[in-house]
């Protein structure tokens, strides 16, 4: 992510001033959005439904093992 953002900051600097300010503006316009807010603002991992569904399964009791297991079987064909 770090690399494309760095790829996205090195062509908005070969770009003339103008179209730099022009560009911040229509993001800034954007991320300002509440729409946009509303969506990023909210969104969290523990309010996701998928989280924690296999907490109560015997085999995650000890995920570690069942990790560890798991790669055994795949790694040793």
């Amino acid at each position: 992510m770090i690399e494309s953002l760095n790829k996205i900051i090195a062509k908005l600097e070969q770009l003339p001033e103008s179209e730099q300010e022009r560009i911040a503006m229509i993001l800034l316009k954007e991320v300002e959005n509440p729409e946009f807010k509303a969506v990023y603002s909210t969104f969290s991992l523990e309010n996701q439904p998928f989280v924690g569904m296999w907490k109560d399964r015997a085999e995650m009791q000890n995920s570690s093992d069942w990790v560890r297991q798991l790669r055994r079987k795949q790694w040793q064909g």
